[in-house]
């Protein structure tokens, strides 16, 4: 969507657009969260004030964190350009304001943004949002831009009280991106390993989130390489000159180093919520073979055979970690994101990290959030072939380590743009 499409009004509603497909966007009512943000007068910008536009006047860089593209009712209904001029009008001449900027802003799509207008991400209407047509690499699958639910806090699947780590229950609006179809193999950080594991340089750029915040390399990230298989640790691992395991996941590989190959491939690691939704297909299932909505079912061993996921449930373990479950693969077309090994994401712990018990996730909806991007504890997602547990196998579940953590039970596949 171009800045030059949209006008507004009174209060900060967009009027009127002469967008074909806008409608599928929702109507960009832009308002800021956060609490009492400065403008550029100086003066706050209170609460009566949440709708003003996300510009550069009235809201500074860096304070913009969730900008929020609302659906009215009518556009959601019938996509009448018309309808939705004609209300943003109405709400923008209404005084009061408050209840037209609160309905709105419960809508389909956020717009990423630093201080100016922003991009609205999660937009089916724009091309450059979808995956009809786009150019996708070898062994890769595209994941669409939308409004996905991440999260759960659900009694059915941690009772009796829910899953703490994992709430609030939200929604976010993520950009188009591309993932690995398979967990990395042997072989491919092998050709990277004996090719001299190049390494990115400090300040090499890696994410940068809807917010603004961006993650470049930390020249305190060393690499390290991974444990050798001494025939009882699970490691697949052998040398960089030896092929035998090379169709198996690579495991014993720390954060840093993972990072590092992902970027040097011309990825990095998937985001929390990258990982989340395409593993749960983008429609809140719970393992990516089960229906939509299905995180209010109790999850069962049943749900996950070995066709499905190479993991340790009923005491009946499906293996070590090796190449890919039949059927065991999400909406989108990728493999094994649940069980075989675990894999690193991007995202650091909340506060107090796996222990946390409240708000350990931000509030509300977001546009391609990052958290704790400086944490030293880092995200690991999946779970994995020696999981008994069929809570911890979610495609909600949430689980921390520290960086510099080398295991037979996590590995890592790559995100990209």
């Amino acid at each position: 969507m171009k800045i030059g499409d949209l006008r507004f009004v009174a209060g900060g509603i967009v009027a009127a657009v002469g967008v074909a497909g806008f409608a599928a966007c929702g109507f960009p009512a832009y308002f800021v969260p956060s609490a009492a943000p400065v403008d550029a007068g100086g003066d706050d910008v209170g609460p009566e004030d949440a709708g003003v536009p996300c510009d550069g006047g009235a809201v500074p860089v860096g304070r913009a964190i969730s900008c929020v593209c609302g659906l009215s009712g009518d556009a959601a209904i019938d996509g009448d350009a018309d309808a939705v001029g004609s209300e943003a009008a109405e709400a923008g001449d209404d005084a009061a304001g408050d209840a037209d900027v609160a309905e709105v802003a419960t809508g389909l799509s956020a717009c990423g943004n630093a201080g100016s207008y922003g991009a609205c991400v999660g937009c089916p209407s724009d091309p450059g949002q979808s995956c009809d047509g786009a150019s996708v690499a070898p062994d890769t699958i595209c994941v669409p831009a939308g409004i996905v639910p991440l999260g759960a806090a659900n009694a059915a699947a941690c009772p009796p009280g829910g899953c703490a780590i994992e709430e609030p229950e939200h929604v976010a609006a993520l950009s188009r991106f591309f993932l690995d179809e398979h967990e990395v193999t042997v072989r491919r950080f092998r050709d990277w390993w004996r090719n001299g594991h190049v390494t990115p340089s400090p300040g090499d750029p890696v994410f940068v989130a809807g917010d603004g915040t961006t993650v470049t390399w930390d020249a305190s990230w060393t690499i390290r390489e991974p444990v050798m298989s001494d025939g009882t640790n699970d490691a697949n691992w052998l040398g960089a000159g030896v092929d035998t395991n090379d169709p198996s996941p690579i495991n014993y590989v720390d954060w840093p180093t993972a990072l590092a190959f992902c970027v040097i491939n011309g990825g990095r690691l998937p985001t929390e919520a990258e990982w989340e939704a395409a593993a749960s297909g983008r429609a809140a299932r719970i393992f990516p073979r089960e229906a939509d909505g299905s995180r209010d079912v109790a999850p069962t061993t049943a749900m996950l055979p070995c066709s499905r996921a190479n993991t340790s449930l009923g005491g009946a373990p499906c293996g070590a970690p090796k190449a890919s479950a039949l059927d065991g693969f999400t909406v989108d077309g990728a493999y094994d994101m649940i069980g075989s090994v675990a894999e690193w994401v991007l995202d650091g712990a909340p506060g107090s990290g796996a222990a946390c018990t409240v708000g350990c996730y931000p509030d509300g909806p977001l546009a391609d959030p990052l958290r704790a991007p400086l944490a030293a504890l880092r995200g690991v997602r999946g779970g994995s072939y020696k999981d008994t547990n069929v809570v911890n196998l979610r495609a909600q579940a949430r689980a921390f380590f520290d960086a510099s953590t080398q295991s037979a039970t996590i590995g890592l596949r790559c995100a990209r743009r």
